[in-house]
């Protein structure tokens, strides 16, 4: 899936929030002018921070298939020279992986699958002037949505339970979605390792081909594999949280 597309896609999910954001907010509150701005400010800023934050799908590819199928990789290389020397040229640590004993190596794939994908690296600075901004904008809706409600305002509980339970679902057939894409991947490098390690030679997989070089390196170097809590969810957590905090406390100094 190239870039475009990865926009298109983000542009569609943001259209899809936007539509059932808005509608739930329009049965719930009277003042539906007033919130809908502020929603769709935070809707439009995660979106841009999905692609800001998220991983590219080659890199993905490239975890899914290493933490699945690296022993089968090291095999391949041993056994066709051809392979072995095709993937030297570009930079692979074909000779360590092939020289990693298989009971390590094992171990290191379970640790490289436990760890999950390398999340992006975001400088400090932007780091922390993001999480603040998502705290900010969090924290103009809630308080806006405080700021409105009425001490016997009821009206807004079942559409709340259900944008949790639509997110629930969401998430969860997200998550069984990308088990089976994981899956898909890693049993594709374990039958047929030396059809997938040939096609990455080709130009148009030159994105995978570097993408499977870095998590070899990430597999094969010295020390536990790091484990970080990807940042967009910390993104997200922020903005719910000061999405709560924030209507308290619209509500209660009004």
């Amino acid at each position: 899936m190239d870039r475009p597309t990865e926009w298109r896609i983000a542009l569609l999910q943001f259209v899809v929030l936007a539509a059932a954001g808005s509608a739930l907010l329009y049965v719930a509150v009277d003042e539906f002018a007033v919130m809908v701005g502020p929603l769709l400010l935070i809707l439009l800023y995660r979106t841009c921070n999905v692609e800001y934050l998220s991983l590219r799908l080659e890199q993905y590819w490239a975890h899914s298939a290493v933490a699945g199928g690296a022993d089968r990789m090291a095999q391949e290389f041993a056994t066709d020279q051809w392979l072995h020397d095709s993937w030297v040229r570009t930079g692979a640590p074909v000779p360590r992986l092939i020289a990693v004993p298989a009971d390590r190596l094992a171990a290191r794939m379970a640790e490289l699958r436990a760890a999950g994908p390398a999340q992006r690296a975001v400088p400090p600075a932007v780091r922390i002037l993001n999480r603040a901004a998502a705290v900010l904008l969090g924290s103009v809706l809630g308080t806006t949505l405080g700021a409105t409600l009425e001490v016997s305002t009821i009206s807004l509980l079942w559409p709340a339970a259900v944008a949790a339970v639509l997110v629930v679902a969401f998430r969860a057939a997200v998550a069984v979605y990308n088990r089976r894409q994981v899956a898909r991947v890693a049993a594709a490098m374990r039958t047929g390792p030396r059809d997938e390690l040939t096609g990455m030679l080709a130009p148009p997989w030159a994105h995978r081909r570097a993408a499977t070089i870095r998590e070899l390196f990430r597999l094969l170097d010295a020390g536990p594999i790091p484990r970080r809590p990807p940042e967009l969810r910390v993104i997200e957590l922020l903005m719910v949280l000061a999405v709560a905090f924030g209507a308290l406390a619209g509500f209660l100094l009004r």
